[in-house]
């Protein structure tokens, strides 16, 4: 469904790990030169509009939902907004960003090698990607995931198309990991409701 994300807004602003891993992007991205960014997969702009905020730069988003994109473009008037599949296409005329996010969104794209090649086609300087890794739990499918990440293959294939990987962080054991066992003991569709 290409507009399955449009309304998890408040799983995204309130619950720990989506709280944490914007936390540690802002970090990152604060020791970064850009002059502008796009957000690859930009369902819920809590980053991209601290990122604009923070910098003073151009914001960019991108998203396969057409709905997130007219939401997101009524929310953020002053950002660019383009409905695109990542798996398919990039920004149109080959523009390029110094800083491209795709967070939490290559684990939903069955072809991710293609989308991960049109991500780096886009970026002019960085790149800042998160995917979950581990076991692909009953929420992980309920919510549109087609893969779980280890980390060799993603480092492998960013090696591949010419990328120098600067940092490659893991996180989550042991608070979000028993986190997520527990969410998908209790019981997966009334947490996903």
């Amino acid at each position: 469904d290409r507009n399955v994300v449009v309304e998890w807004d408040d799983a995204h602003r309130y619950t720990p790990a989506p709280r944490h891993r914007r936390r540690m992007m802002l970090r990152i991205i604060a020791d970064l030169d850009v002059r502008d960014c796009l957000d690859a997969g930009c369902a819920q702009l809590y980053l991209l509009q601290e990122v604009v905020r923070r910098h003073g730069i151009v914001g960019y988003g991108c998203d396969i939902s057409d709905q997130v994109i007219a939401k997101n473009q009524r929310l953020a008037p002053d950002c660019n907004f383009l409905t695109m599949d990542l798996s398919r296409e990039t920004w149109p005329q080959g523009r390029q960003f110094d800083l491209v996010i795709c967070s939490e969104v290559l684990e939903h794209i069955p072809d991710w090698r293609s989308a991960l090649s049109n991500l780096v086609r886009m970026s002019r300087k960085y790149l800042l990607i998160t995917v979950p890794g581990g076991k692909i739990r009953p929420i992980d499918r309920m919510v549109g995931h087609n893969y779980h990440f280890q980390g060799p293959e993603l480092a492998s294939e960013l090696q591949e198309l010419g990328c120098e990987i600067v940092q490659l962080r893991r996180w989550g054991f042991p608070i979000h990991s028993l986190y997520k066992i527990l969410i998908n003991k209790l019981s997966p569709e009334k947490l996903y409701g």
